[in-house]
């Protein structure tokens, strides 16, 4: 036991000696957390203007839209300490007489600070955090110099871009790229795929809402329905310009308001809200196969199998959090003639997982907890024997398709290059008859998975998965009106224990 529990936290808390390779940041797989501190004394019931702006700020830096960023976290200004795990961190700071905002990245153990901007202010901020212009400058500040720059997926009619709510015209000229960070040196490696340029006069309906661009071909080719990152040439202009409207809506001297929507946005956003949600469900989502070897120490057959599972998870539209599996315990053959004893066990379920986010004084170890109920399918063909106070005694049980019922319920720490869950889970399985009585089968789960960042490639990772699972199993059937005298079994109750290795594909 001293020893299985070694190798879990070993599991748990790796020292992995990784090769240096830049970490590829992928479009729309980039999270944000945004807090605010004052060192001004503050009404704790000021806290609801300050989230209703941050939902807003949240909104502009997100992507599909003008951000970079899949999703936000806004934590109120009155949290003890402001929560890690995001790969991007927006610091907004009021001080005595001047508005700060930073922006962080955190590129696996490190944090690099990538832009500091300033702003004079008289008053205090809260005040003038519902000006609806200051979130959609502040946005675009930061994500016009961001190395990122704009999040863009490549489609057959080349890069085009909504215009409605920009504060400044889009610029002239795009360079479409893919990036990399060096953690090691701290630089940002950009890999240029195309330049482009603005259509001018593009006669069609939608010229009004959307800035359309063409490409130079001499470039890298760009992919249809790869991710790329865009970025203007002129910038450093715009920022002066950004500069100045922050400044004023800080003064109170800004007012904006978006135009009503027109019918053709309003079908393109329809049509964008089916893309994007129903037929784009399987976006964020996962796959994956792994191998347990089991590592019990006991003479039962039921201790000896192995395991080998599949999972599919996903994670985004309507059906986010709609997970599947498939355990299967290969059949497991030992002695023959009147001696011979096997066991196999299948179970496919299916479940839905219930994700919330943990405190911040809980986020450095585990960042969100998730309930999930499940039901599937269970199969067990088996025939041992075990040794009672009358002499060997058999042990038969067969059912197939018998309803299984599940409570999982896991915690997850997230990181830039790798995942971790701790996970235990309970089910029962007893809607079934098989031909020699009512067989329930009772198992309790419980195990620790970790994720490891293999390869990226466009919008395909993948990652190394090592677990260890231990599993308390339980079979019994209903012996009716059982002789007290016979010598037959009844129930059994098993310990399984698994060290595994396996992979998952997400997109």
């Amino acid at each position: 036991m001293i020893r299985f529990i070694w190798i879990a936290l070993c599991l748990y808390f790796p020292i992995v000696a990784r090769s240096e390779t830049p970490l590829r940041i992928v479009p729309g797989k980039q999270t944000g957390l945004i807090t605010f501190r004052s060192q001004r004394d503050l009404d704790p019931s000021a806290s609801k203007v300050w989230m209703k702006f941050c939902n807003r700020l949240g909104r502009e830096l997100s992507y599909p839209g003008p951000g970079f960023l899949s999703s936000t976290t806004c934590q109120a200004f009155d949290s003890p300490r402001p929560s890690y795990s995001r790969s991007w961190h927006v610091e907004l700071i009021e001080r005595e007489s001047s508005f700060e905002v930073k922006l962080h990245f955190f590129g696996r153990t490190s944090s690099q600070e990538i832009r500091s901007l300033s702003f004079p202010i008289k008053e205090p901020v809260l005040e003038h955090l519902e000006s609806d212009v200051l979130p959609v400058a502040l946005a675009r500040m930061l994500v016009e110099t961001n190395p990122t720059g704009r999040a863009y997926r490549h489609s057959e009619g080349g890069p085009s871009f909504l215009t409605r709510g920009e504060l400044l015209p889009f610029p002239q000229d795009l360079l479409v790229y893919k990036l990399f960070f060096d953690k090691k040196e701290g630089l940002w490696l950009p890999r240029l795929y195309a330049h482009t340029t603005k259509v001018k006069n593009r006669e069609t309906i939608e010229a009004s809402e959307k800035a359309h661009y063409e490409v130079d071909e001499s470039y890298r080719p760009l992919e249809i329905g790869k991710g790329y990152w865009v970025r203007g040439l002129d910038h450093e202009e715009r920022q002066s310009k950004y500069q100045a409207i922050v400044t004023g809506a800080l003064e109170g001297k800004s007012a904006f308001s978006q135009s009503k929507e027109s019918k053709i946005k309003k079908i393109e956003r329809n049509k964008n809200f089916i893309d994007d949600n129903l037929l784009g469900s399987l976006g964020s989502s996962y796959a994956g196969f792994r191998y347990g070897k089991s590592i019990a120490k006991s003479d039962s057959i039921i201790t000896q199998v192995n395991m080998v599972s599949i999972l599919a998870e996903i994670g985004g539209g309507p059906f986010a959090g709609l997970r599947g599996y498939y355990d299967l315990f290969p059949e497991l053959r030992q002695g023959s003639g009147s001696d011979l004893e096997y066991f196999e066990l299948r179970r496919a379920s299916l479940g839905w997982a219930f994700s919330f986010e943990l405190p911040p004084l809980i986020s450095p170890l585990f960042t969100t907890v998730n309930i999930q109920p499940k039901i599937g399918l269970l199969d067990l063909k088996s025939h041992f024997y075990a040794t009672t106070l009358d002499g060997k005694a058999g042990l038969d049980f067969n059912v197939k398709n018998i309803f299984d019922l599940a409570l999982e319920i896991g915690v997850e720490k997230t990181s830039t290059w790798y995942r971790s869950r701790v996970w235990g889970s309970m089910s029962t399985a007893n809607l079934g008859i098989s031909a020699k009585g009512a067989v329930t089968v009772k198992s309790l789960r419980g195990g620790i998975d970790l994720y490891f960042d293999l390869f990226q490639s466009g919008r395909w990772d993948v990652n190394l998965l090592t677990f260890v699972s231990l599993e308390t199993l339980d079979i019994s059937k209903d012996s009716g009106a059982p002789d007290l005298m016979s010598p037959e079994i009844y129930s059994v109750s098993s310990n399984l224990a698994f060290l595994g290795l396996g992979f998952t594909l997400s997109w």
